[in-house]
């Protein structure tokens, strides 16, 4: 074959292959970049350029990088960065006798020592979590009166009793939850079947009844954990130990007198806090946003009983969360834990959103639901 057509070969797949690592170190981009956008900045109409600016970004950056004079070292006919070079000739040993196959030995000593420590260091935080949460199970047999099944697996069990009592330790000063109350009862299921079959409904993954003789939780377990593979919490012990702990704060009566956005807004926010939640979080803001012509009007969202389909739960759930997510970055989430000590305080509920943040919920929805 010619010389000249070899060399254009060789050009266009030298080419190809910038391009497609350019490609690939955009789209890597992208998530990164649209993660920390969804994590940090409120859904907004400008929402969705970060995932075509970042891919541009990352062009300009790579001609950019690709013409810095200098950049590589040139050795015959191949070319590498000076660093690897720098690794490759700190690494060698000339004389036999002094060195491995040719590697000087502190350079072999180090390689074994990366490869002994690395696995212990990367399962320390695991071993620790496992024995934090062996003493938080225990601790939880004394803050709540549990019921599971008799064939409950007990690693299960183990870790969602010490999920509940992370929860409890986490909002009960916060909320500032007398500690003389009654122990929270909780209801205990196998699986997600067997709880929806007891509770027949097919949206719910768990519940929390508030009455005048006490508390009582309904949850799945928690999934089992281990060393290698550590599956993320489901949310639900902490979303409804916030609706257990805000009934003690208020009591039944004031408890059932605030809206239902409010409610399962900060047991969402609380929910899923957590870094293992990302997803989760990633996932419920860009649907919502791409649903946001879809949205519950004012009127029915306020005042929502979940009385709808399925669907029209499911978005009540995350509109909930994600206009509470707005109203704590605008008024902090000190101005919401106001607002049920207000309630506590024997303040209507309505009254108490007037004061703490200027409107009404009809009023706020409405002028949140525009800024989408």
């Amino acid at each position: 074959m010619n010389t000249s057509v070899l060399g254009l070969i060789s050009t266009i797949m030298r080419w190809l292959g910038k391009v497609i690592a350019i490609a690939v170190l955009s789209m890597i981009l992208s998530l990164i970049f649209g993660t920390i956008a969804i994590e940090m900045v409120s859904l907004g109409p400008n929402f969705h350029y970060i995932f075509f600016v970042v891919p541009i970004l990352s062009i300009f950056l790579a001609i950019v990088w690709e013409r810095i004079p200098g950049r590589r070292q040139n050795s015959g006919n191949s070319s590498e960065p000076k660093f690897v070079t720098s690794i490759k000739n700190w690494s060698k040993s000339e004389d036999p006798e002094k060195g491995l196959n040719g590697y000087k030995w502190k350079f072999v000593i180090l390689c074994a020592l990366a490869i002994i420590t690395v696995p212990v260091l990367s399962m320390t935080p695991s071993l620790w979590e496992r024995m934090a949460r062996s003493r938080d199970a225990e601790a939880a047999l004394r803050s709540f009166t549990p019921t599971y099944p008799p064939n409950a697996d007990l690693k299960r069990l183990e870790r969602t009793l010490a999920e509940f009592e992370r929860s409890r330790r986490s909002i009960s000063d916060e909320l500032s939850v007398p500690k003389e109350i009654s122990p929270i009862t909780l209801l205990l299921f196998n699986d997600s079947n067997d709880y929806r079959n007891a509770r027949n409904l097919s949206w719910s993954g768990g519940f929390t009844e508030c009455i005048e003789s006490g508390v009582t939780i309904g949850v799945p377990l928690e999934e089992a954990s281990n060393v290698f593979d550590e599956d993320p919490h489901s949310g639900a012990p902490m979303h409804e130990m916030l609706h257990a702990m805000m009934c003690q704060r208020l009591g039944p009566t004031n408890f059932f007198s605030v809206q239902s956005w409010f409610h399962e807004g900060v047991a969402q926010l609380y929910g899923n806090a957590d870094m293992s939640r990302l997803r989760y979080r990633i996932i419920n803001r860009t649907m919502l946003w791409m649903k946001r012509d879809q949205l519950i009007p004012p009127e029915r969202f306020c005042y929502y009983r979940q009385e709808g389909s399925s669907a029209e739960i499911t978005l009540f759930y995350s509109t909930s969360w994600e206009f509470v997510r707005s109203l704590e970055r605008g008024y902090k989430r000190s101005t919401l834990i106001a607002i049920i000590d207000d309630v506590a305080a024997g303040v209507p509920f309505d009254k108490s959103l007037v004061d703490r943040l200027g409107g009404s919920c009809t009023d706020l929805y409405a002028k949140w639901s525009e800024s989408l």
